[in-house]
């Protein structure tokens, strides 16, 4: 018989509390903000984790947003045991973890997990975004507005810009 961990879904909101509340204070203390206080802290951290529990679509958002973050662990994990298995040295392990190459492949895991859960949770990525059946107009999709025409237009301004000052700087300088 299965391990039944249904009941768990009742505490949820506690443990994203729990989790929310101590991501913020890990933050603030790390990088000495809000002065060393710890008392401001905890009371800043306290704030903001009760203000994600009573806003529903910030916690779901928390919570759809979690399991990617648990994959990516795992993935890192299961990839470095397999490749120390194989040999591959500890030091090795470290000099390459040091690369940026692999800050992008990690920073793009992240960016796409917030964009699904975005969708998911704030509007549909691909939904026709006219109608619903109770004949209310809805607002429009991700999809649907980052392939909108100003916004691709404006990417493409923001890119040319990009190059021009990227080439003119280079003149300048060089």
């Amino acid at each position: 018989m299965p391990l039944d961990i249904s009941l768990l879904q009742f505490f949820m909101p506690i443990f994203s509390f729990l989790l929310i509340f101590a991501l913020v204070y890990a933050v603030m203390d790390k990088f000495s903000l809000l002065g060393g206080g710890k008392a401001v802290k905890v009371t800043v951290a306290f704030t903001i984790a009760i203000i994600f529990l009573f806003s529903t679509k910030a916690l779901s958002f928390v919570m759809e947003l979690l399991p990617w973050f648990v994959i990516l662990i795992v993935l890192i994990f299961v990839t470095l045991a397999a490749l120390m298995f194989l040999g591959l040295k500890e030091e090795s392990v470290a000099e390459t973890v040091k690369r940026p190459a692999l800050y992008w492949v990690v920073l793009v895991f992240i960016i796409i997990a917030l964009l699904i859960t975005i969708g998911k949770v704030f509007g549909s990525l691909g939904g026709d975004g006219g109608t619903t059946e109770e004949g209310q107009e809805s607002s429009p999709s991700l999809l649907q507005t980052l392939f909108n025409a100003k916004v691709l237009g404006a990417v493409v301004l923001l890119i040319i810009s990009v190059f021009a000052i990227q080439n003119i700087t280079k003149k300048v300088i060089g």
